[in-house]
Formats: C-alpha cells, sequence, structure tokens
C-alpha cells in the first residue's frame, strides 16, 4: 500500500481558501502507473473549494473582506471612511485587482441584508455609503439607463421612495449619475462628489468594459 500527500483546500466561514496537507490510502495498481497520470490525481487543482457552487468565487478574498450575507458567495468590506466616489472607487478596485469593486447587490434580499448590517457600524457623512451602480449619460429620465457595475440594471424595486431624482432637476443637468446606500435603506443617487463611506465587494468579478465607460 502507497501512501500519498493529497492536497486539499478548505472553505474557511470568514473569506478566502486554507491549504492543508493529508495522507490518504492509494490502491496498488496492476504495474506501474504512468507518471504524469498519477499526479494529475494527486495534484488537482488547488483555486476551488470542494463541492464549490458555480457562482462561488475561485479566489483568496482579501483578509479585510469578512461581511457575509445569505444567499451570496460575495463576501464584503464596509468603509466608514469619508471619501468622494473616486477614492474609494479607486480603493475597493485596489483591494485585489480584477475581483473586487465597490459592491453589486444581484437581489433586494442581498441589499437589505448589507443596508441592515450598516446601521450598527461607525456612521460616514449622512450615513451614506457609496456602492457599484452608474447612470449612463445619454438618458433623458431620471430612471433610466441605471446599470450595475458588473452588468446589467439595476431593479427599479432597489431604489429608495422618490429616487432616483437626480437632485430634484428631472435629469436637467445629469447632476447625479452615481448611487450610495443609507444605513437601513436602499439607493439614492448621488452626484460622487461629496464625501461618504463605501461598501466593497469581493466576487471574483471585473467591471463590465461597457459600464466601465459610464463611469466617471
Amino acid at each position: 500500500m502507497v501512501l500519498l500527500e493529497r492536497v486539499l483546500v478548505v472553505l474557511l466561514a470568514g473569506c478566502g481558501f486554507q491549504v492543508r496537507a493529508e495522507v490518504i490510502d492509494a490502491a496498488p495498481s496492476d504495474g506501474e502507473r504512468d507518471a504524469a497520470s498519477l499526479d494529475a490525481q494527486i495534484d488537482g487543482p488547488l483555486d476551488a473549494p470542494i463541492d464549490a457552487t458555480p457562482d462561488a468565487p475561485l479566489l483568496a478574498c482579501p483578509i479585510e473582506y469578512v461581511v457575509t450575507v445569505t444567499g451570496s458567495m460575495s463576501r464584503y468590506r464596509i468603509s466608514s471612511t469619508n471619501g468622494t466616489f473616486a477614492q474609494h472607487h479607486a480603493s475597493c478596485n485596489d483591494d485585489l485587482v480584477g475581483a473586487t469593486h465597490l459592491a453589486v447587490f444581484d437581489t433586494l434580499a442581498e441589499l437589505d441584508q448589507i443596508t441592515a448590517l450598516l446601521v450598527a457600524v461607525p456612521q460616514p457623512s449622512s450615513g451614506r455609503f457609496y456602492i457599484g451602480a452608474v447612470q449612463m449619460m445619454n438618458q433623458t429620465t431620471t430612471g433610466g439607463g441605471w446599470l450595475h457595475f458588473t452588468g446589467g440594471a439595476v431593479p427599479t424595486t432597489m431604489w429608495q421612495s422618490g429616487q432616483p431624482d437626480d437632485n430634484s432637476d428631472s435629469e436637467a443637468d445629469h447632476d447625479q449619475q452615481l448611487a450610495a446606500l443609507e444605513s437601513g435603506q436602499r439607493l439614492n443617487d448621488v452626484s460622487g462628489e461629496l464625501s461618504y463611506g463605501a461598501v466593497c465587494e469581493c466576487d471574483g468579478k471585473t467591471i463590465d468594459p461597457t459600464v466601465a465607460t459610464h463611469i466617471p
């Protein structure tokens, strides 16, 4: 009986993966196995958790990404530090290039869980937190053309009552093309010039190239 050392990847409850070694028994074969074939069985891909769902991020998130919500494989980082949209946009993207960005909410349940958590953290200016949504500049109505950073339209149900309103001017000057969450509430359109906090997300997704052309 031959003892082999097999590498397993264990998904942590928080964020990221941990690699450990385990000794297993390998059944003897008739004659020598081909070395490359044996290596393929032992050294399987290390970038995916065992029995991972297809939507699971195949990467280790930065250690600051410790917030989770039910029904999502994403990990989140909440920043209460006051900063402009541009500052938070760059910070989220730089955490793990190509895998992190200002948060995008695929479902209303995901958004509502995050907003409920925001009430319990230190509050930035106005209790607002930038998230990953932008309105295309060619829109003529306040509610038209809103996109998630990773692609797809922002559902109208994610907005607060009366929002978006482009600062109450019916899209006359495209004054508010970005979005922020308020603690315990839903989305509000904002200009991006004021200093708020931010919610960053680690999901292994890049910003959609088409959407990126509309991000200031």
